[in-house]
């Protein structure tokens, strides 16, 4: 499968997350996150090259060949493991985060949001919405109200509780 991934693409990947190297990854690491929040294993024939088989090629092969959705997953999940790798660190690459969601959102994805390195400017971008925490309460509150064996009414009114703390967490720009 080929996708719409060009060679300037290939570039702003490898000046983000690494060429050789991909960030702090060791190869367990690696092949878990990619295990965990793609869904694929990175250590798959399919990603070998004939030029290698480092961490940055193994990517770069991925990102030719692999589905539009799991690359985007992937792109999202190493932005944001970036954000923590970079922690304390000047980003020198010039609008990392506003190229690498341009490209996100040519193969169909939502652009990045949630925290992101320090600029070369030094600014660093602010998260909007309910923290991961609040994200995970409400998971939970959610999930709750399908194991409940009360009467529908009681189910009725617990979802309505679910949605009114769900829209107090969600409220447009909101930041937490």
């Amino acid at each position: 499968m080929t996708n719409e991934i060009k060679a300037v693409d290939l570039r702003l990947v490898g000046d983000l997350f690494g060429d050789g190297y991909v960030m702090d990854f060791t190869n367990r690491t690696y092949q878990e996150f990619f295990r965990d929040e793609v869904g694929i294993d990175i250590y798959n024939d399919a990603y070998l090259t004939d030029n290698g088989n480092s961490k940055g090629k193994r990517l770069r092969a991925f990102l030719q060949k692999g589905q539009k959705g799991a690359i985007v997953k992937a792109l999202h999940g190493l932005w944001e493991y970036r954000v923590a790798f970079m922690a304390g660190r000047e980003d020198n690459v010039p609008q990392g985060r506003e190229r690498l969601s341009a490209l996100i959102g040519q193969l169909g994805g939502n652009p990045i949001v949630g925290p992101a390195a320090h600029s070369s400017e030094g600014s660093p971008l602010v998260r909007n919405g309910p923290s991961e925490a609040i994200q995970a309460d409400l998971e939970d509150e959610f999930m709750a109200l399908h194991g409940m064996d009360d009467a529908a009414q009681a189910r009725g009114y617990a979802f309505e509780k679910f949605l009114k703390r769900w829209k107090e967490a969600t409220n447009a720009g909101q930041r937490f």
